[in-house]
Formats: structure tokens, C-alpha cells, sequence
């Protein structure tokens, strides 16, 4: 029998960004909402662990783009500084084919005119995708793997592209569509390097205090923490949510669910009546990709002492990526090298261990930066990792996977509309027509469902 019984307007199922822009926007709007987190914190994907001096580490979500007005504005709101998105001064690290090569520039040289001719090659094909309904679909159906091997012959332009898939869809080139590369690579090269505008800034102290703010911001007794939602069922016209304890659960009784989780966690939800069957298709096209994401911390950030900027790009195994995420503060304070794992890679991670993890992530770092300067640095001081493969309430990061052959755009068309009489409606991120599976996506996702629900 259900333990407790509670009747309202609408239940939100989330307590990410989006869910809680959601409730704030149905609350100003009248309603008396319930959210239910399963977790037992706020922020879903956005979620930063604290240091001992007081920095930060982003283990979820980390920047903000010129062109985030919403994350912005928030920021404001809440008093959250913003700090500049990456530490730039000194040298540059590519991993390519078993070399290293160091650059003032991420892309200085003859790997920078590689990359200026990925972007050619790539704003070629978008422009013919345009004109020709024949060329988009090619893009369309094609893997990134099959069309660069058909494309493009220098193997370093190639390692480009695939270096700027992983960076931004956390995939395997053989995992996702071709024409995933136009939107990667769409504005990817400027005067300061690649993701200048997308990753523009920080937060101050990190940005799951944009949840923990807007949480503050609801009803007292709004929000639930530790209640996994098991089951949504509509009964005479109403909506039954089962939550917490499968032996003792809780039902909520609302008028209207906002599934504000991860596209893969819908498909996991027992729903009665079932997804309408093109949901339920469109949900299957949109699989999770595959993040694993963890921050080595040493007392201060010594790489820079020799004049090393901390970011390294390329094909080295597991961790593709490395950057300073040391915290920007008032005064000297910890060294932060966060290494990113994705596709193929990070799913071998995520079975590792934590352990294995950090040693792995330790052998990276010192092969990237030399021995002199991983000598000079010494032990680190402290890990934390965000294994977001393995993360029971995510599965994957940052996004859904572009399938070859899926239209994204149609996809999450249809995804956002209301199903079972406009009493069901998803918020999330990955179905943001402008920022998708960025934090801006989020909030503009979740401020929009009471339209949807209105609707």
C-alpha cells in the first residue's frame, strides 16, 4: 500500500536545471508543484565538489558561453561571479599519433592550417547540404568514420575532426552522424582558439549554485530529495507519480508530470499507459553518450611555472583531453588538471574503478607535460571524479548521441510536444533547439513548460 498520498497541480521529476526552472515558472505562475529528485542533491548534471582552500572542481557542467543570456542573467541573480573560462598562457599540448606537439596556440603551425582546412572542408559541405536536399542527406546518413575516410586524406585534418567530435559529443567517430560535424565545427575556429564563445566563462564557486539557488528560491516543502520516481500513471484524469521506497512508495497525485531527467531515464520509467509509439521511437534514436570526467589536485598549479597552459588535445588513450580547471580565487590557491574520457574509452573507464581511474589519469598527465614538470609537481594532493557513464541517474553525458541517419532537429520537434492530453512533458536540455545539452539549454527548456502545459 502507498505509504503517503499527496494531491497538487503538477510533480516535476528532475531537480537538474532544467527541472528547477520548471517548477519556479509553474510556481510564479500559480501552480502547486511537488519536485522529486532521486539523487540526493540538486543540479542532475551540474554538480561541483568543493576543496579544502575553498576552490572548486566542476565534475558535471563547467562553462558558459558569451551567448548564454539565461545562465548569465541567473548568475546575476544569485550573486555568482563569473571567471574567464580557461587559462591560455603558456604552452599548448597535442597528442597525435603517438607524438606530442607544443604550441603557443592550441592549433599553432601546420596543425593550425590543418584545422583552418577542416573548417573549409566542413563549411563547404554545409553550404552544399543547403542547396542540395541529395548532399544533406549523405551527411545525414553517413558515420563520422566512413565520411572522413572518404573526405579527407591527410590523416591530421582527420585527427582534427575527430578530436572536435569527441570534445563536443563525447563519441567515437564511428558512433554518430557526419553531419554532427557541421554543428561542432560551426564557429569552432577564431583568434583565441577553438570553443572561444561556448566557453567564454566559469562560474565562481561553480555553477550547481545556480541550482541550489533556484531551488532556494521555491515553496518550503516543494522540493523532495532521495525519491527515484518508479512509475507515472494517468487514472481518470489525473496523474499518478510512484516515488521512494518500492515497499513502502509514495504517490503524488497531480494534474500534469514534467519528466525533467535525461532522455535514457524516460525509456526506464514504468509508464501506464505506455510512450505514444513515435516517443517512444524518437526516445530509442537518442541513446546517451559516454562522459567520464575526473580532476587531479596538487596545492597550487606548478605546470604553469614552466610555462605549460595545461591544455592537451588529441588521440591519447583513455583521457583525450586535459585542461587547468584550476579555481580562479582572491588569492594563490589549488592546481586543477581535469582529464575528460569519452566514447569506447570512457565506457572501459567507467568499469576501471576509481582507482585505476586516477592512476591512468596521473600516467596522462606526466606524459603530456613531461617528466620535468610532472616531477616538479609531485603527488597530487587529491582526486575527484564524475563517472557519468556509471551514474545511476544520468547514464552518460553530455547529451544523446547523433545517430547516422537521425534528423536531431525533428526528433526533439516532436519530443517537445505534450502526449497522454497534454498531461505529460518533458524539460531537459537535450531538446533545445539553440543550446542543446548546454546549461543555457536548460533553463530555457524548463522556463518554456508552462506554454507547453498551457498549450
Amino acid at each position: 500500500m502507498p505509504d503517503t498520498v499527496v494531491v497538487i497541480d503538477v510533480v516535476v521529476v528532475g531537480a537538474g536545471l532544467a527541472g528547477l526552472a520548471a517548477a519556479e515558472a509553474l510556481v510564479r505562475d500559480g501552480a502547486e508543484v511537488a519536485v522529486l529528485e532521486a539523487r540526493d542533491r540538486v543540479g542532475g548534471r551540474v554538480h561541483d565538489a568543493a576543496l579544502p582552500d575553498g576552490g572548486w572542481v566542476e565534475l558535471g557542467a563547467q562553462w558558459v558561453g558569451t551567448e548564454h543570456a539565461r545562465v548569465l542573467g541567473l548568475a546575476r541573480e544569485l550573486g555568482v561571479a563569473t571567471v574567464a573560462g580557461h587559462h591560455r598562457d603558456g604552452w599548448a599540448v597535442e597528442q597525435r599519433g603517438g607524438g606530442l606537439f607544443r604550441g603557443r596556440r592550441p592549433f599553432d603551425g601546420a596543425r593550425g592550417e590543418a584545422l583552418q582546412a577542416a573548417a573549409r572542408l566542413l563549411a563547404d559541405s554545409a553550404e552544399a547540404a543547403t542547396r542540395d536536399p541529395v548532399a544533406a542527406a549523405a551527411l545525414r546518413d553517413a558515420t563520422v568514420a566512413s565520411w572522413t575516410t572518404a573526405h579527407v586524406e591527410d590523416p591530421l585534418v582527420r585527427g582534427f575532426l575527430h578530436q572536435a567530435l569527441a570534445n563536443e559529443a563525447s563519441a567515437d567517430p564511428g558512433e554518430v552522424s557526419a553531419a554532427l560535424l557541421v554543428d561542432v565545427l560551426d564557429g569552432y575556429l577564431d583568434g583565441d582558439g577553438p570553443l572561444a564563445d561556448v566557453e567564454a566563462f566559469r562560474l565562481r564557486g561553480g555553477p550547481q549554485q545556480l541550482a541550489t539557488g533556484l531551488a532556494g528560491r521555491l515553496p518550503p516543502g516543494t522540493l523532495h530529495l532521495g525519491q527515484p520516481v518508479r512509475a507515472v500513471r494517468l487514472r481518470d484524469g489525473a496523474v499518478e507519480v510512484v516515488s521512494g521506497d518500492p515497499a513502502r512508495p509514495d504517490v503524488t497525485t497531480a494534474g500534469a508530470v514534467v519528466l525533467a531527467v535525461p532522455l535514457s531515464l524516460v525509456v526506464r520509467l514504468h509508464l501506464d499507459p505506455p510512450l505514444p509509439g513515435p516517443v517512444d521511437a524518437a526516445l530509442q534514436r537518442l541513446p546517451m553518450a559516454s562522459v567520464v570526467k575526473a580532476a587531479l589536485v596538487w596545492e597550487r598549479p606548478v605546470w604553469r611555472e614552466h610555462d605549460r597552459s595545461g591544455l592537451v588535445v588529441g588521440d591519447g588513450e583513455p583521457w583525450c583531453t586535459f585542461v587547468d580547471s584550476s579555481p580562479a580565487t582572491d588569492r594563490p590557491g589549488a592546481g586543477v588538471l581535469t582529464g575528460f574520457a569519452v566514447g569506447a574509452q570512457a565506457r572501459r573507464l567507467s568499469g576501471a574503478g576509481p582507482d585505476a581511474r586516477r592512476a591512468a589519469l596521473l600516467a596522462g598527465v606526466r606524459r603530456a607535460l613531461g617528466d620535468a614538470v610532472a616531477d616538479a609537481l609531485g603527488e597530487p594532493v587529491g582526486y575527484v571524479e564524475g563517472d557519468w557513464v556509471g551514474e545511476e541517474w544520468t547514464r552518460g553525458g553530455y547529451g544523446p548521441l547523433v545517430l547516422p541517419g537521425t534528423d536531431p532537429v525533428a526528433l526533439a520537434t516532436l519530443l517537445r510536444e505534450p502526449w497522454h492530453d497534454g498531461r505529460v512533458v518533458l524539460a531537459s536540455a537535450d531538446l533545445d533547439e539553440e543550446w542543446p545539452s548546454y546549461m543555457e539549454g536548460a533553463l530555457r527548456q524548463g522556463s518554456a513548460v508552462v506554454t507547453r502545459l498551457a498549450r
